[in-house]
């Protein structure tokens, strides 16, 4: 009851928390998912849909609950709801009038206390349940699922029925047994059953039949708010109980208000127990899950004899569970047996950590029959954490490898004792002993011998039947992958067709399980696969060379970006296939880039290069510059000597202009002179013949 309540108080807190503050991690991915709600036998009148909506979860950060870390991944929740009509309801109730079973058995919830021989005894009320099977109704509402429109194709149905018309717990009955616990009055109730039966040891488990709600094997859960009291979900009463006691009228606004806020507790416990579940651990993904069983027996030769330690275990059972859970991996499943005697370090631990104690406060207070006798469980932890050499051959943890050891050890009458200061622990809902316990680097099991044969301590008897160690070791692998107990926020959780769960004992996971997994396992290769691509586009804008590169990283985002779309499609297999083929081919970019040289160096390089150039050409230009201001010397002193160059020809022009006109008229004179002599040659040619004429 302690821990009902504290689970109750922190799926309150944790509600308020994520309801009214809810956190967006940095880097965070959005896993988004649709919740269709279906109601039968609620009218739309008594619903505040505004309302509802303001009272549901819609933002949801994921942690790993024990190490209370943010893993990345945030919940985004988007409802529809579906109010079913009279012609439905009336199938429904008819469909289950025809598989009806009826019992008249003692009922746990209906517990009181009677003193005899000075002890207090526990007893049960005998009540009349009407029992509907909750696997073929399961079938049945998937059967009709276009009736209600079906399931969302990205998300999950949750059926919320209301159905008083079958026999169901009133007020009344509930007073009478209160004054009358032990009273022959007829109480009728209704349940829904299954049966639970140990593979390992053939015991079939009582008290299966006291559920009020059912799902797992699709995506699809139901809860009927008329049924039950279940003692493992105690304080779900009945609603028509609570209206009763509590004067609600559900035909005025007050009522409908108590409603809707009914209603929707329920709704978030299914969304925080299974839809969008928290982890135990980070899912740590990896391409090979080992998970080495060492049966270890502390027990007699003749009770070995009475139950040989083979018939506890089923290695191919555990195999096929883990194999169903995580198909994109490969599983191997390795099963050694050890007697505690052929181990004397691990014999000593044992011996010096058992305690028998005879405890008036646990016999009378807390009902334990039998003296107590336990092993103290955190010495034994210790102990193989430290010489987990000597039962594995390697202990790997990465994403080719991830090796899981169990230790499961059969006492034969101790248990393992989980302590909180005096008061040791107590879980299982038939034996009121821890069995297990995921602790993250191991699991550590202890049963006995009296849970091997717990068919002969019960009635009716069970003959040679009881308990073996393969539930409890699936159920403890399921916490090490990092899955949640599907009560952690309410215990209607308990009613899912999971190995998670305490009271429907399945051996397998329900799909509300496998999507939790695959959502953190594809999720968190995602996320990494996206920040890598961000890092190594900025990364390649500071080196030298890489275009090439950089395309290929802009191929990938557009794979990244498609990822991410069938991520919110719940393809959680596709896109892990997906990330981890972007990141294979990631590596060699990353190196080849990182191989790069930073492009702050080339260009320093390339600006010390041009500065030697700049200097050279520096020198060469002050030297060029020296040879300027010679040759502007010699130019000027050129320019001198070429005005008095000029100066001169202008003097020798002068000159020479002179000398022209001295010379032309020297000319002249000089050719008058000829003409003259000329003539003179002529006149006297002309006297020389006249005269030689005359004579």
């Amino acid at each position: 009851m302690r821990n009902r309540l504290v689970g109750m108080l922190i799926a309150l807190l944790t509600l308020l928390t994520v309801t009214l503050f809810p956190v967006q991690a940095e880097n965070s991915l959005e896993a988004r998912v649709n919740v269709k709600v279906v109601f039968v036998g609620i009218p739309r009148d008594n619903i505040d849909l505004d309302y509802l909506r303001l009272l549901l979860v819609n933002n949801l950060t994921l942690e790993a609950l024990v190490t209370d870390e943010d893993i990345g991944i945030t919940g985004r929740i988007s409802y529809t709801f579906v109010f079913m009509n009279d012609t439905f309801k009336g199938k429904l109730i008819e469909y289950l009038k025809s598989i009806e079973k009826v019992e008249r058995v003692p009922n746990p919830w209906f517990a009181y206390y009677i003193i005899t021989g000075g002890k207090i005894i526990l007893s049960y009320r005998t009540t009349t349940n009407y029992i509907y099977d909750a696997l073929k109704l399961e079938e049945w509402l998937i059967a009709h699922e276009k009736d209600y429109g079906g399931i969302p194709e990205y998300g999950y149905v949750l059926v919320v029925m209301y159905l008083p018309e079958l026999p169901s717990l009133t007020l009344e009955e509930l007073k009478l047994f209160y004054k009358k616990p032990a009273g022959e009055e007829t109480i009728d109730l209704h349940y829904f059953g299954i049966e639970a039966k140990d593979i390992d040891r053939g015991y079939v488990l009582r008290y299966r039949g006291y559920m009020i709600g059912w799902g797992g094997r699709y995506r699809l859960w139901f809860i009927d708010l008329s049924a039950g009291p279940s003692f493992e979900a105690r304080y779900d009463l009945p609603l028509q109980v609570n209206l009763e006691d509590q004067g609600i009228d559900l035909n005025t606004p007050k009522g409908i208000t108590w409603l809707t806020e009914y209603v929707a507790d329920y709704i978030n416990e299914f969304v925080l127990n299974l839809v969008m579940p928290h982890y135990v651990y980070i899912p740590r993904w990896s391409r090979k899950y080992k998970i080495v069983v060492n049966i270890i027996d502390c027990r007699t030769e003749e009770e070995r004899r009475v139950v040989p330690i083979e018939t506890t275990v089923s290695p191919v059972m555990i195999e096929k569970a883990i194999r169903d859970l995580v198909p994109y991996s490969e599983v191997e499943v390795v099963v050694k047996f050890y007697n505690l005697t052929d181990l004397p370090g691990l014999r000593k631990v044992i011996d010096d950590s058992r305690y028998e104690i005879e405890s008036w406060i646990y016999a009378n207070l807390l009902l334990y029959r039998e003296k107590i006798v336990y092993v103290d469980a955190a010495k034994v932890y210790l102990y193989l954490v430290e010489n987990i050499n000597l039962f594995l051959e390697e202990y790997r943890r990465d994403e080719e490898l991830y090796v899981i050891p169990v230790f499961a050890f059969a006492f034969s009458k101790e248990y393992f004792a989980f302590k909180y200061k005096w008061l040791i622990l107590d879980r299982h809902p038939e034996i009121n002993m821890i069995w297990g316990a995921a602790l993250e680097d191991i699991v550590l099991i202890g049963m006995n011998q009296k849970d091997f044969l717990w068919g002969e301590y019960v009635s009716p008897r069970q003959e040679g039947k009881g308990f073996g160690f393969t539930h409890t070791i699936i159920h403890e692998l399921g916490h090490m992958f990092g899955l949640m107990h599907p009560h952690t926020f309410g215990d209607i959780g308990s009613f899912v067709s999971s190995v998670m769960s305490y009271y429907t004992y399945s051996y397998e996971f329900s799909i509300f399980d496998k999507d939790a997994l695959a959502r953190a396992h594809s999720g968190l290769n995602l996320l990494y696969v996206m920040n890598r691509l961000n890092r190594l586009k900025e990364e390649s804008m500071h080196r030298y060379n890489v275009s090439r590169v950089v395309k290929k990283l802009e191929l990938m985002e557009q794979t990244v970006d498609r990822a991410l779309l069938n991520y919110s499609r719940l393809r959680y297999n596709q896109v892990l296939e997906t990330s981890i083929d972007v990141k294979s081919e990631l590596k060699p970019i990353e190196r080849f880039i990182y191989q790069m040289p930073l492009l702050a160096e080339v260009l320093e390089r390339e600006l010390n290069t041009t500065r030697q150039e700049l200097g050279l050409r520096t020198r060469e230009a002050e030297e060029l510059r020296a040879q300027l201001e010679v040759a502007n010397a010699t130019i000027a002193s050129l320019r001198d000597e070429a005005r008095t160059l000029k100066d001169e020809l202008t003097a020798l022009r002068s000159r020479y202009e002179q000398l022209s006109k001295y010379f032309f008229w020297v000319s002249a004179s000089l050719a008058m002179t000829a003409i003259a002599l000329v003539a003179l040659s002529i006149s006297i040619a002309a006297l020389s013949r006249r005269t030689s004429k005359t004579s």
